[in-house]
């Protein structure tokens, strides 16, 4: 609220000059990104862990964890691919093509530099090229802010730290 009051008072901006800034996206484009339509081969792939918790530090070296996928179906699945939410993340499979009863390790890796907070990001798999994920894997991360942040805010003027003398 303060910072729409500032927008007004300071700026000088219009209620009509906010509203033009703000895009509202339907509510089923929003659902669609948390809780993805699974295509109709999502059965065949099962993942020993579907949500990855993990609380980590700015200052971290990039983490990786592993998940187990295995082909449960009759058919042979081709990863077609891997898609991530933040380019923070990156996920790989250890072979694209899995016979009936084959496992793979699915590895993914997140770095932490510059993302403090708390985030939720999604890994979809695709086995066919089209719309809908075959399977999805949660990552929760919880990002303690460094210490030092010399490397970010690089002006110093008194107490107040800036990244740059710059107002854009």
């Amino acid at each position: 609220m303060t910072a729409i009051i500032f927008l007004f008072c300071v700026l000088g901006l219009s209620s009509a000059d906010v509203r033009a800034q703000i895009r509202i996206l339907p509510k089923e484009r929003l659902e669609a990104v948390d809780s993805p339509k699974l295509s109709g081969d999502s059965a065949a792939l099962k993942l020993d862990v579907r949500h990855i918790k993990a609380e980590l530090k700015e200052d971290d070296a990039p983490e990786s964890f592993c998940c187990m996928i295995t082909n449960v179906g009759t058919e042979q699945m081709c990863f077609s691919k891997i898609s991530t939410t933040c380019s923070c993340v990156s996920a790989f499979a250890g072979q694209n093509v899995l016979k009936p009863g084959e496992s793979t390790k699915l590895t993914v890796r997140y770095n932490p530099k510059g993302h403090i907070g708390r985030f939720e990001h999604k890994v979809f798999i695709y086995t066919k090229p089209g719309t809908d994920p075959s399977a999805v894997l949660r990552l929760n991360v919880e990002v303690e802010g460094s210490s030092d942040i010399s490397g970010i805010y690089q002006v110093r003027m008194g107490n107040i730290a800036l990244r740059s003398t710059d107002v854009r």
